[in-house]
Protein backbone atom coordinates (compact mmCIF):
# COMPACT_ATOMS: atom_id res chain seq x y z
CA UNK A 1 0.00 0.00 0.00
CA UNK A 2 2.92 2.37 0.57
CA UNK A 3 3.86 2.33 -3.15
CA UNK A 4 0.41 3.43 -4.35
CA UNK A 5 0.90 7.22 -4.11
CA UNK A 6 4.20 7.14 -6.00
CA UNK A 7 2.80 4.74 -8.59
CA UNK A 8 -0.18 7.00 -9.24
CA UNK A 9 1.98 10.14 -9.39
CA UNK A 10 4.52 8.90 -11.91
CA UNK A 11 2.20 8.78 -14.98
CA UNK A 12 0.87 12.24 -14.13
CA UNK A 13 4.38 13.62 -13.80
CA UNK A 14 5.52 12.08 -17.06
CA UNK A 15 2.40 13.31 -18.85
CA UNK A 16 2.93 16.84 -17.59
CA UNK A 17 6.55 16.87 -18.74
CA UNK A 18 5.52 15.49 -22.13
CA UNK A 19 2.80 18.08 -22.69
CA UNK A 20 5.07 20.91 -21.58
CA UNK A 21 7.78 19.70 -23.97
CA UNK A 22 5.33 19.50 -26.86
CA UNK A 23 4.01 23.01 -26.20
CA UNK A 24 7.45 24.59 -25.91
CA UNK A 25 8.77 22.69 -28.93
CA UNK A 26 5.85 23.75 -31.11
CA UNK A 27 6.23 27.37 -30.08
CA UNK A 28 9.90 27.25 -31.10
CA UNK A 29 9.47 25.31 -34.36
CA UNK A 30 6.40 27.16 -35.65
CA UNK A 31 6.04 30.51 -33.86
CA UNK A 32 3.86 32.00 -36.63
CA UNK A 33 1.46 29.05 -36.77
CA UNK A 34 -2.17 30.09 -36.42
CA UNK A 35 -3.58 29.02 -33.04
CA UNK A 36 -7.37 29.43 -33.01
CA UNK A 37 -7.60 28.72 -29.29
CA UNK A 38 -6.57 30.59 -26.19
CA UNK A 39 -4.52 29.11 -23.40
CA UNK A 40 -6.22 30.20 -20.17
CA UNK A 41 -3.83 31.82 -17.75
CA UNK A 42 -0.82 31.56 -20.07
CA UNK A 43 2.04 31.64 -18.95
CA UNK A 44 1.10 31.33 -15.26
CA UNK A 45 -1.03 28.16 -15.36
CA UNK A 46 1.52 26.17 -17.45
CA UNK A 47 4.33 27.45 -15.21
CA UNK A 48 2.39 26.31 -12.14
CA UNK A 49 1.83 22.89 -13.76
CA UNK A 50 5.54 22.57 -14.50
CA UNK A 51 6.40 23.57 -10.93
CA UNK A 52 3.91 21.04 -9.56
CA UNK A 53 5.40 18.34 -11.78
CA UNK A 54 8.88 19.13 -10.48
CA UNK A 55 7.59 18.94 -6.90
CA UNK A 56 6.01 15.55 -7.70
CA UNK A 57 9.28 14.31 -9.21
CA UNK A 58 11.30 15.46 -6.20
CA UNK A 59 8.76 13.92 -3.84
CA UNK A 60 9.01 10.63 -5.71
CA UNK A 61 12.80 10.74 -5.45
CA UNK A 62 12.67 11.55 -1.74
CA UNK A 63 10.19 8.87 -0.70
CA UNK A 64 10.94 6.10 -3.20
CA UNK A 65 14.51 6.08 -4.45
CA UNK A 66 14.12 2.73 -6.22
CA UNK A 67 11.28 4.08 -8.34
CA UNK A 68 13.34 7.21 -9.01
CA UNK A 69 16.26 5.07 -10.16
CA UNK A 70 13.96 3.10 -12.46
CA UNK A 71 12.53 6.35 -13.82
CA UNK A 72 15.94 7.81 -14.60
CA UNK A 73 17.17 4.50 -16.08
CA UNK A 74 14.18 4.48 -18.45
CA UNK A 75 14.77 8.13 -19.31
CA UNK A 76 18.44 7.39 -20.08
CA UNK A 77 17.44 4.41 -22.24
CA UNK A 78 14.97 6.62 -24.08
CA UNK A 79 17.64 9.26 -24.70
CA UNK A 80 20.06 6.62 -26.03
CA UNK A 81 17.33 5.24 -28.32
CA UNK A 82 16.43 8.76 -29.50
CA UNK A 83 20.06 9.50 -30.38
CA UNK A 84 20.55 6.12 -32.04
CA UNK A 85 17.52 6.55 -34.32
CA UNK A 86 18.19 10.18 -35.23
CA UNK A 87 19.39 9.43 -38.76
CA UNK A 88 16.28 7.40 -39.52
CA UNK A 89 14.00 10.17 -38.24
CA UNK A 90 15.89 12.74 -40.32
CA UNK A 91 15.31 10.62 -43.42
CA UNK A 92 11.58 10.39 -42.72
CA UNK A 93 11.34 14.13 -42.11
CA UNK A 94 13.09 14.83 -45.41
CA UNK A 95 10.61 12.72 -47.39
CA UNK A 96 7.49 14.24 -48.91
CA UNK A 97 4.58 14.89 -46.53
CA UNK A 98 1.34 12.94 -46.88
CA UNK A 99 -0.50 16.11 -47.98
CA UNK A 100 0.62 19.60 -49.06
CA UNK A 101 1.46 22.01 -46.29
CA UNK A 102 -0.09 25.48 -46.42
CA UNK A 103 2.07 28.46 -47.24
CA UNK A 104 1.44 32.20 -47.18
CA UNK A 105 0.07 32.26 -50.75
CA UNK A 106 -2.83 29.84 -50.30
CA UNK A 107 -4.07 30.75 -46.82
CA UNK A 108 -4.35 28.93 -43.51
CA UNK A 109 -7.17 26.57 -44.58
CA UNK A 110 -5.40 24.96 -47.53
CA UNK A 111 -4.11 22.06 -45.42
CA UNK A 112 -7.58 21.15 -44.12
CA UNK A 113 -9.13 21.07 -47.59
CA UNK A 114 -6.40 18.92 -49.15
CA UNK A 115 -6.27 16.21 -46.46
CA UNK A 116 -7.31 12.72 -47.44
CA UNK A 117 -10.58 11.53 -45.86
CA UNK A 118 -10.13 9.86 -42.49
Amino acid sequence: MSGAPAASTLPKTLGTFQLWGIAVGLRQRAPSLERPFRAPGYPFVPAFALGAAVVCLLTMLWFNRVLGAIFFALMAAGCVYFRATGARRAGVAASAPAWPRPDASNGPHAQASSRPPA
